[in-house]
């Protein structure tokens, strides 16, 4: 029997909520301000139809950071969300205080998804929530990964972020990096290309939220990004400490090819 290969596990699709999501101003005695929970319907587009919000809560501004007199914050998760709904990993890929990136996610890990569908078929996906929190108003909202407009919103010099490899100290050494699966039926079919992945290592050394850049045959990138999740590496460093680190790896797939990276 032919396995059966995961369709489109690197897709990055929107979410659909409707436009912005209000959430809860400055913390006050009465309790979050209530947010709807009916989600816009979403559209499809080329048989994709992106992941919607079944039900969430709001997003609270910090009450240790209200108190300290901060009025203003930033937050940015990359959030996945698996083919049944269930909520996958969550990375503060940047933010203004700890406080912030953690009210944010523990909001979004309170919501309730319905999974993202290609041509009816429930599929995984990856989505950015941005947070802008304000002691006026908090507002969360979501782009596509991968629009030349998206990027972390947090811009400040000391805000928390993902740094690339000439920011480092140096290259993070492999402490395992496993091939990936190239079956020989692939190469008898002539089955063959190139796969950009982008990812992040963690404090720990751990890879987190590999992607697709650019165009890719799908069983290639379905075995590029199965490789790069069971890569571990020693922390990335920055000034003799740990940080958040982006980077990118290019896997070469064709008969001849030993080390595919």
């Amino acid at each position: 029997m032919r396995p059966r290969h995961p369709r489109l596990p690197w897709l990055l699709a929107p979410l659909a909520l409707g436009g912005w999501l209000p959430a809860a101003p400055a913390p006050d005695p009465v309790g979050p301000i209530p947010v709807a929970n009916v989600a816009a319907a979403p559209v499809a587009r080329n048989g994709l139809v992106p992941c919607v919000v079944r039900q969430r809560v709001p997003v609270k501004f910090p009450v240790r950071a209200f108190h300290e007199g901060v009025v203003y914050g930033e937050a940015s998760l990359m959030v996945e969300v698996h083919s049944d709904g269930q909520l996958g990993d969550v990375l503060a890929v940047s933010h203004s205080g700890f406080d912030f990136a953690e009210a944010a996610r523990h909001a979004v890990q309170q919501w309730e998804f319905i999974p993202a569908t290609f041509n009816g078929e429930p599929i995984a996906s990856i989505i950015t929530v941005n947070v802008v929190f304000s002691v006026e108003g908090t507002i969360a909202y979501t782009k596509l990964i991968g629009q030349s407009s998206q990027e972390p919103i947090v811009r400040k010099r000391d805000a928390y972020r993902a740094f690339n490899l000439m920011e480092l100290d140096g290259v993070p050494s492999a402490l395992a990096r496993p091939g990936p699966v190239y079956p020989k039926e692939w190469a008898e079919q002539g089955k063959t290309g190139s796969v950009t992945i982008e990812f992040f290592i963690d404090e720990a050394g751990e890879t987190r939220f590999p992607q697709v850049v650019g165009e890719a045959d799908e069983l290639l990138a379905a075995a590029a990004i199965e490789a790069v999740k069971s890569w571990r590496f020693d922390p990335p460093m920055r000034f003799g400490r740990p940080v958040l680190a982006v980077v990118r790896q290019v896997f070469y797939f064709r008969p001849d090819s030993g080390d595919r990276t």
